[in-house]
Order: structure tokens, then sequence, then C-alpha cells
């Protein structure tokens, strides 16, 4: 009885509602090469994006696009922004601090994710201002 009860109160203090993605705006170094607010193509991405995989510490890489990920969680918005590349590995953008690991992750479809969010892996890259 004790558990359960503990469970529940659990449950009613850190409960959120479920958040859903309403825009996503693609970066290509300094330049927005689109915008996506069609709920389909949103729903499509969230769930590619949900599916993404931590890789190990190791994992190097350099970034050449940014998608930032506008989600609506009840009446609160918030934005994340995500260094990608068109391989599939996307990373948070932050600050880095002494101590602090910010994970790679790996989308597991990014042919997919790519032609969803409008990046073009056909044209050549001379890779110079990489993100990273």
């Amino acid at each position: 009885m004790r558990r359960a009860l503990r469970r529940l109160i659990s449950v009613l203090c850190f409960w959120r509602p479920p958040s859903r993605l309403v825009k996503i705006t693609v970066w290509h170094r300094m330049t927005v090469i689109g915008t996506i607010t069609d709920e389909t193509t949103l729903a499509a991405v969230d769930a590619l994006w949900s599916a993404k995989i931590a890789l190990p510490r190791a994992t190097r890489t350099t970034f050449q696009y940014s998608l930032d990920l506008q989600r609506l969680r009840g009446a609160k918005s918030s934005s994340t922004r995500w260094l990608y590349n068109a391989e599939g590995l996307a990373r948070v953008l932050a600050i880095p601090v002494f101590g602090i690991h910010i994970p790679v992750y790996r989308i597991p479809a990014p042919d997919a994710l790519n032609r969803l969010v409008g990046i073009d892996i056909a044209a050549p890259d001379p890779g110079e201002g990489d993100l990273d």
C-alpha cells in the first residue's frame, strides 16, 4: 500500500504532458534552407528523431547543418538547436563545460530524415565552415 501511494505521488508530482513537434528550422552554416510546419512531415521527423541512439564517448564528427526543433508542451514552447550531419549523426548545441560530456546520437534512417527536412546530400560540400 505504501509503495503504491509513493508511486502515485511521484507520478502526480513529476508527470508532464507529452510534447509535440511544431516547427523545424534547417540551417546550413549561417543560412536558413527551410522551415517545416506541416503536421505530417513533423510527425514523421519526430518518429525518426525519437528513435535516435546514443553513441560511444569517443565518437567525433563534423556537422554541416543545424536543426532548430521547436516543441509545444501544454501551453509552453521550447526550442533546442541540434548540430547535424547528413550521415545521421547529431548532438545538442551546448557550451562545453569541463567534465561534461555532450553525447553524439545516430538517427536510424538518415536518408529518410534528410529527405524530410530538405537536406540534399547530392550537392558537393567543400567542408569549409563546418560546425564543430
